[in-house]
């Protein structure tokens, strides 16, 4: 007579849990990637300065925009074409569609973070008085945010670098002119 124990047991039940009933091991699934940010770095870009002037030569109260109406908070992602497994040091050349997916990980890792530019800049009021005509400067500051994402593909663990930026619209005030007849 066979005797089983509690441990061949569990065995078993595993066995039959990982192989199941047709004889065929299951497919593994892939994990979610894991994102780690990054502390960003903020550099001034002046290449795409944009002047814009706004007149207030008719109106009886001032003149109040939101930034957000004249300039956009924009967001960019690299992912680098390769990724290496830490435990052997092998690379693998990631797909586009991998990029893409591995992409949108990382954008919504930092939604946060886009949400709160996009709010600081749909806050900023440009005010224009009656009787002037101001012409203002807007600049855009970079967030950049270099990390890696870790990911499992054919059950090796992978970790591809990415660059996330934010350019963020800014607005300073460059001259200022009362409207003439």
């Amino acid at each position: 007579m066979l005797q089983i124990t509690k441990l061949g047991t569990l065995i078993l039940c595993f066995s039959l849990l990982c192989i199941g009933c047709s004889g065929k091991s299951a497919p593994v699934k892939e994990a979610m990637p894991i994102v780690s940010q990054a502390m960003p770095m903020e550099s001034e870009s002046s290449l795409s300065d944009q002047s814009l002037e706004l007149r207030n030569c008719d109106g009886k109260a001032d003149l109040h925009r939101s930034l957000a109406a004249e300039a956009q908070v924009a967001s960019h992602i690299i992912i680098s074409d390769e990724a290496t497994a830490p435990s052997t040091g092998d690379t693998t050349v990631l797909s586009a569609d991998r990029k893409v997916s591995l992409a949108e990980q990382v954008e919504r890792a930092y939604q946060q973070v886009y949400e709160e530019a996009k709010t600081s800049v749909e806050q900023k009021d440009i005010v224009v008085p009656v009787g002037k005509i101001r012409t203002y400067t807007i600049y855009w500051k970079q967030q950049v945010f270099s990390s890696t994402i870790s990911f499992t593909m054919d059950t090796e663990t992978y970790a591809a670098t990415y660059t996330y930026t934010l350019d963020i619209p800014h607005i300073t005030i460059s001259s200022e002119i009362g409207c003439t007849a």
